[in-house]
């Protein structure tokens, strides 16, 4: 009678199909995350970089400053390496370096990882595949590249935890709601941080969690609890194909056939210790890289603290404490501007978020500082900017696990508190928030890991009620509505920051609700430049508005060779022109013949921003209606002074009744009838602006170029 097999003989050959269904599995979400990556890097141009190329958006506000931070940086690490300069003269202030500055000075508004990333590929691609159509030293399109394989790692990162704890359906799900993300994927198309940011979020998050909940290698399921070893063997015998199969490294899934053992019901944390030195550090040199891209790695140290006290309660201080300890060293060892001076670096830079300058947001149909913007600015944000299709499958992915306190303590717990977190930040009143869902867009690519686990769910359902053809069937349907936001994208592009859900009735109905619909210059792309050097003579002046910042327009026109070949001249245009009155005074110097306008609200003046005022979009279905005499002396009075700034600030009050002073009682007040004509923005912008060309997505205009009236620019001499 042979021996009867031990278990390494039973075990070894199950443990090698594991690994080729590993390597099976990995392959889908390897490949779509190389497509995401090759079709982004063919759509990164600027304004005529890459011609030949798909045009990406316009130049940015913020890019700029990355690109030229960047790239300082990878240039400086190569010389440092090469002893050429001194780690001083690379990140040293013009306080620590004075004159002796042979890279210039190192800008700490931001830590250096993510802009690092950013200029070895800016290096990278300059070296690889230059541009035939700019000689300028800092190219937004080669910077742009890297952000758009840190994407591409973002959602292979997702993909594959989601595939860990959920099964392969749910791992190639999961990376997809990440990739049809519009948001998201416009985001990778520019030379910002975030993109950096979101990578580096997600994988602490989903590292942190997979790592820390499991007792040992084998022993747990997705939410850290103890499986009985025959309720392990009859879970892991469930097919990929019906909706419930192996994950990679055996365990089960959160539905399995043996009673009893759904995890909507087992979601406790028995047989689970807090853990060891050595993943606590591994912990921390996550959550350290995080810190070292951005000021949000902060909502991973508090996540995580409040999930592990949940979870271990007193025994998890020390892991903590080591978390923490390691983060900081990992933070403080990556940037060495922090060496030169650490405890006022230290304080300078946490400080800045509360230090800076105040920004406005457009929210609800006004202008907000952007401390003041409503509470549930964020979480309505977050509802309307992502796919339905997503929230609804990540909403059917969370009921199943969510029905017991304890969810709480459970790796997809860990990953839900890190996606509330900064929703409840800065829904906090006091805590300044602006450009749409720029500062939260850490908690997106999370989003995805539930979404993935509900579409697997949806399979499974379906599996279970009508067998194999009905699962096929659920799996169409879901790659059908995941691809809706996917065509809505290439419908908006390159203006995909301008995205609204059907919540929402997409980008026409957010127009309508008073939401942002653009708000970075985005608009500002190849096919409306193309259109402005076909239309405007040679050496044109061109007003812009609004200007934000120094070196706006210098960027513009740098990053734009369209623009540069045909002669444009770009100028910020003068604020006395959004006091149309002004314009007809004679004491004003020859304005622009052009005004160039991207429809950023926040920062329009309340004349150009409340109204369609250049009767641009397709229908109008309101009336203009009148100013009430006592907001006249806003723009202007017939004394001829300017109005004080307790009647500026006081701000229009539209009476959209019609109701109010006639006109011949306001004309004999302050003066002549034009005055008044001027203060009814749309009739007067009309009267004063004719437009050239007008860029619009989805019928609702982004940008637009106006030409001042001959008449009107020879009256205002």
């Amino acid at each position: 009678m042979r021996p009867a097999a031990g278990p390494s003989q039973l075990d070894e050959p199950r443990r090698l199909g594991r690994r080729s269904a590993t390597l099976f599995e990995l392959l889908p979400l390897l490949l779509l995350a190389l497509a995401v990556g090759a079709v982004g890097t063919t759509a990164v141009d600027t304004g005529g970089v890459f011609p030949h190329g798909r045009q990406g958006p316009g130049p940015t506000l913020d890019e700029g400053f990355n690109v030229q931070q960047g790239t300082r940086l990878a240039v400086g690490l190569r010389a440092w390496l090469l002893g050429a300069i001194s780690w001083r003269e690379l990140f040293g202030e013009r306080e620590d370096l004075g004159a002796h500055a042979p890279l210039g000075y190192h800008l700490p508004d931001h830590p250096p990882l993510g802009r690092l990333w950013l200029g070895i590929w800016h290096e990278f691609v300059r070296w690889c595949c230059p541009s035939a159509t700019t000689d300028e030293r800092f190219v937004f399109a080669y910077a742009r590249v890297g952000s758009v394989w840190a994407f591409a790692l973002t959602l292979f990162a997702v993909g594959w935890f989601t595939t860990r704890w959920f099964g392969p359906q749910a791992g190639f799900f999961g990376a997809a709601c990440v990739a049809v993300q519009p948001r998201l994927f416009a985001h990778a198309h520019l030379a910002a941080l975030e993109t950096c940011t979101n990578l580096a979020y997600a994988v602490a998050i989903l590292g942190i969690a997979h790592l820390w909940a499991s007792k040992d290698a084998g022993d747990t399921d997705e939410c850290g609890t103890s499986l009985e070893p025959e309720a392990k063997r009859h879970a892991g015998r469930i097919s990929w194909q019906r909706g419930s199969g192996r994950r990679l490294n055996g365990r089960p899934d959160d539905e399995p056939t043996v009673p009893n053992m759904s995890l909507s019901a087992v979601v406790g944390m028995q047989g689970t210790a807090p853990p060891h030195g050595l993943l606590s550090v591994i912990g921390g040199a996550l959550w350290g890289l995080v810190l070292l891209t951005k000021i949000q790695a902060v909502f991973v140290g508090v996540a995580v603290a409040a999930w592990a006290v949940f979870r271990w309660k007193r025994r998890a201080v020390v892991p903590l404490v080591v978390f923490t300890l390691a983060g900081i060293a990992i933070f403080f060892a990556g940037w060495p501007w922090l060496w030169l001076d650490p405890p006022s670096h230290f304080r300078e830079y946490f400080a800045r978020t509360t230090q800076r300058t105040s920004l406005h947001t457009w929210y609800a149909g006004r202008q907000w500082s952007d401390t003041r913007v409503p509470w549930h600015y964020p979480f309505v944000m977050f509802a309307v900017t992502v796919p339905v299709a997503v929230h609804a499958a990540a909403v059917v992915g969370l009921e199943q696990f969510a029905r017991s306190w304890r969810f709480w303590g459970s790796r997809l717990g860990l990953v839900v508190l890190a996606i509330l977190v900064p929703l409840v930040v800065f829904a906090v009143p006091g805590v300044a928030v602006y450009d749409g869902v720029r500062l939260f867009s850490v908690v997106f690519p999370l989003w995805a890991v539930p979404a993935g686990a509900g579409c697997r769910r949806l399979v499974s359902l379906a599996d279970r009620r009508f067998g194999r053809r009905g699962a096929n069937a659920a799996i169409a349907a879901l790659v059908l509505a995941l691809s809706l936001p996917a065509c809505t994208s290439w419908r908006l592009w390159p203006c995909g920051l301008s995205y609204y859900n059907a919540l929402v009735g997409g980008l026409r109905g957010a127009r309508t609700r008073g939401f942002e619909i653009t708000y970075w210059g985005d608009a500002v792309c190849r096919e409306f430049l193309r259109e402005i050097t076909h239309r405007v003579p040679r050496g044109t002046r061109i007003g812009v508005v609004p200007v934000l910042h120094q070196y706006q327009l210098s960027e513009l026109l740098g990053q734009c060779p369209l623009l540069k070949r045909h002669g444009v001249r770009v100028e910020p245009l003068d604020a006395d022109i959004f006091n149309l009155s002004a314009l007809y005074m004679p004491e004003r110097r020859d304005p622009p013949a052009y005004v160039l306008v991207f429809r950023r609200k926040a920062d329009l003046p309340t004349e150009w921003a409340e109204l369609d005022a250049f009767g641009l979009n397709e229908t109008q279905t309101q009336p203009v209606g009148r100013f009430r005499l006592h907001d006249v002396p806003r723009a202007w009075d017939g004394a001829g002074r300017r109005p004080r700034a307790s009647e500026r600030d006081a701000g229009p009050s539209l009476d959209r009744s019609g109701s109010g002073t006639d006109a011949d009682d306001a004309s004999h007040a302050f003066g002549h009838a034009e005055t008044l004509e001027a203060l009814l923005p749309q009739q007067a912008l009309r009267r004063l602006f004719e437009p050239i060309v007008v860029f619009r997505r989805d019928g609702v205009w982004l940008a637009a170029l106006l030409k001042l009236k001959a008449a009107t620019r020879a009256g205002t001499r």
